[in-house]
Formats: structure tokens, C-alpha cells, sequence
């Protein structure tokens, strides 16, 4: 019978941790560096409610969305070399982005949220 028992919360025990990491992974979400006149990958692809996470690597920049996937609002963000900042996604769609300061040097990306 303590066998049985055992078994039991070791199943419990494993579908907790399984669970908890499965959690974790997704809250991680992804990054974009911003390297120089580009953001780096162009488009990323999350979950909503996931994560974003801008990384300045070189350069003075800002992430400026018309249309965001954070609120109903415009969105803009200043990230200067070795800065960061995140913001949880929480709308559904497509959304471009851009550098303001560089948009005529193509500067620009975009958010998926499925």
C-alpha cells in the first residue's frame, strides 16, 4: 500500500515540475538586439502575454510601434547602449515597428502575436 501511495506522489510531484517548466520557458520570451541601424531578428514571432525584450548593443535608438501589442496606445521607447527594456504582449496580430531616428536608414521590425 505505501508503494501505491509513493507511486502517486511521485507522478504528482513529476507533472508539477513538468508543469512549472513548461511555464517558465514560455514567460522567458524573446529578444531583440539592437545593433548599430537594425534590430536583430526583424520579426519576432510570441505567444500572447509573452515577453519581449529589447537589448541595446550599440547605438542610441528608440522602438517606436503606431499600433502596439501592448495596449491600444502608441508606443515609444528610447534604448540606448547597454540598456534594456520588456514589455509582456497582450493583443493578438501583426505589428510593424520602427526607429524613429533611423526609419530612413530601414530601420525597422515586426511583432507577431498569435
Amino acid at each position: 500500500m505505501f508503494g501505491v501511495t509513493a507511486h502517486r506522489v511521485t507522478v504528482l510531484i513529476l507533472a508539477v515540475v513538468a508543469g512549472s517548466g513548461f511555464a517558465a520557458a514560455s514567460a522567458a520570451g524573446k529578444s531583440v538586439k539592437v545593433v548599430n541601424y537594425e534590430f536583430r531578428p526583424k520579426a519576432v514571432t510570441v505567444e500572447k502575454g509573452e515577453r519581449i525584450t529589447w537589448k541595446g548593443v550599440r547605438g542610441s535608438h528608440n522602438v517606436t510601434f503606431k499600433r502596439s501589442p501592448f495596449s491600444r496606445r502608441r508606443f515609444d521607447r528610447d534604448i540606448f547602449e547597454g540598456r534594456r527594456f520588456s514589455k509582456r504582449t497582450r493583443r493578438e496580430g501583426r505589428f510593424r515597428y520602427i526607429c524613429s531616428f533611423h526609419d530612413h536608414l530601414g530601420m525597422r521590425g515586426k511583432v507577431i502575436v498569435e
